[in-house]
C-alpha cells in the first residue's frame, strides 16, 4: 500500500431472504473463522436490533487471510444469517508495519461502521459506513486521515448522501486550511465485490487525488 494513497473499501448486501442465506461470492463456504469484532443495533429501522460480525478466515489473501462479514437478525429469540460478504475489511497484513489494520466494527444512527488504522511513520485511518436503504447495503459515509511524520494532517470527509466534502489541513494539530464542496454521485457505490483504489476523488482546486472506496 502506497503511503501517499488513502483507501476506503466498500461492500454491498442483498436483500434478506428467510430460506436459506445467500451464499458469499469471494470466500469459499467452507473456511475456519475467528471472531475478530461484533456490534449490536438496529440497522434497518424496526426497532428490532441486529447483529454484525468481522471474522477472519483460513483462506488466504495476497497481504495474509481474508476477512468475512455475518449480518444477522433476531428470530425467535436465535440469530439467523441475514448476510455475509467481504471486501469491506482489509486482510490481515494490510496495514503496513501494523500488519493488521482492522480495529472495529460498530454501529450508529442505523449504519455499520468499518474502522481502519496503519502505516508506520505515515500513519492513516479510515471509517467507511454502510446503510440498509431501498433494499441494498451503499455507501452514504467516508473519513479518510493521513498523518505525515512531521505531524502534518489531511483529513478528508465524504457525506455520500448529499454530496458535501470537507476537506481540512492541520500542523500539529492547529488548522492551516479548510476547503468544502459538493461532488454528488449519480449512484451510492454497493458493498460486494469490491476492488480497492479503483475510485477516486480529486480535491478541488489541487491536484490531489483521494481514493475513497
Amino acid at each position: 500500500m502506497k503511503k501517499t494513497i488513502l483507501i476506503i473499501m466498500i461492500f454491498a448486501v442483498s436483500v434478506f431472504a428467510e430460506t436459506e442465506p445467500i451464499k458469499d461470492l469471494e470466500i469459499k463456504e467452507k473456511v475456519k473463522k475467528t471472531e475478530l469484532s461484533s456490534a449490536v443495533g438496529d440497522l434497518d429501522k424496526d426497532g428490532i436490533k441486529e447483529k454484525v460480525v468481522v471474522y477472519d478466515t483460513s483462506e488466504k489473501a495476497s497481504m495474509g487471510t481474508k476477512r468475512l462479514i455475518h449480518v444477522y437478525k433476531k428470530k425467535n429469540d436465535k440469530w439467523i444469517l441475514w448476510h455475509k460478504s467481504s471486501g469491506a475489511v482489509l486482510a490481515s497484513r494490510a496495514g503496513g508495519m501494523m500488519m493488521d489494520a482492522f480495529t472495529s466494527v460498530t454501529i450508529k444512527s442505523n449504519a455499520i461502521r468499518f474502522n481502519h488504522f496503519g502505516g508506520s511513520s505515515h500513519k492513516w485511518s479510515y471509517t467507511h459506513v454502510f446503510r440498509y436503504q431501498n433494499k441494498a447495503w451503499k455507501l452514504i459515509g467516508a473519513t479518510i486521515t493521513n498523518i505525515s511524520p512531521d505531524l502534518k494532517t489531511e483529513e478528508f470527509d465524504y457525506n455520500l448522501s448529499n454530496g458535501k466534502i470537507i476537506f481540512k489541513i492541520s500542523k500539529k494539530e492547529k488548522l492551516i486550511k479548510t476547503q468544502k464542496y459538493k461532488h454528488k454521485l449519480l449512484n451510492l457505490p454497493l458493498m460486494d465485490k469490491f476492488k480497492p483504489g479503483e475510485n477516486k476523488i480529486t480535491i478541488k482546486d489541487s491536484k490531489k487525488k483521494v481514493f475513497y472506496f
